[in-house]
């Protein structure tokens, strides 16, 4: 299903005429009604992005992606082979990069570029679904997608990379969002500052309550089946 058939369903759960939405939108008639009427895929995103909030919806819910597609198809080969992995840490790196080619891909179709908010906007609506896909976390998903920032601030993604690269190999559980905070306050203070900072951090660890069980540390959730294959 295309853009233009969602956006003719959704006219019409929400009781419009094709006409109707063109006047609340502001867009051509002629325009709207060649585009529902042929599926199109190649509408203007900006109109899409119009039409969506007319239709009380956002924009990103218009653009599903389509996980069958080649570049998908490309890129994974047999996806219901990688989704149904024994390998949990398999499963999770993968569902990660599933998600960012399936974003790639959507951009790509939309026609135009998308900003860095429109981006991460669309992953993270996205990653409930694809992690019941592939049966991981949804919160260790979160924390392990590769999240876009802005121009100047690439070094952020290098760190997310290193705890990414951690938590994998570690069974970790650093949160990146909470060391993005860390790191972005520490840009705007003095080194006498971030000498405190990083003090009351240690005193922090030093209390049980905040304490990681030891537990914790040597599993991952996921099926009866997600064991570590023995060594041979």
């Amino acid at each position: 299903m295309g853009i233009g058939k969602r956006i003719g369903e959704e006219c019409a759960r929400h009781g419009l005429t094709i006409r109707q939405l063109s006047l609340k939108a502001n867009i051509p008639y002629s325009t709207l009604y060649s585009a529902i009427k042929r599926d199109s895929d190649g509408m203007d995103f900006e109109t899409v992005k119009k039409l969506a909030a007319v239709l009380g919806m956002s924009w990103y819910e218009l653009y599903p992606g389509n996980k069958d597609s080649e570049e998908i198809k490309s890129f994974f080969g047999d996806l219901d082979k990688v989704v149904k992995s024994k390998d949990y840490k398999e499963r999770l790196e993968s569902a990660s990069a599933y998600l960012i080619e399936l974003q790639s891909d959507t951009e790509y179709n939309s026609g135009t570029d998308w900003t860095v908010e429109e981006r991460n906007s669309w992953i993270r609506q996205k990653i409930p679904d694809t992690a019941k896909l592939f049966n991981v976390d949804t919160t260790e998903l979160n924390n392990y997608v590769q999240w876009n920032f802005p121009k100047g601030e690439e070094w952020l993604s290098n760190i997310q990379d290193a705890i990414a690269t951690f938590n994998y190999r570690n069974n970790g559980k650093i949160v990146f969002r909470y060391v993005e905070k860390i790191c972005r306050a520490f840009t705007s203070m003095s080194v006498d500052g971030q000498e405190e900072a990083a003090k009351r951090v240690q005193e922090l660890a030093q209390i049980p309550a905040y304490q990681r069980r030891a537990d914790t540390a040597q599993t991952a959730p996921g099926g009866a089946d997600d064991k570590e294959p023995a060594e041979k």
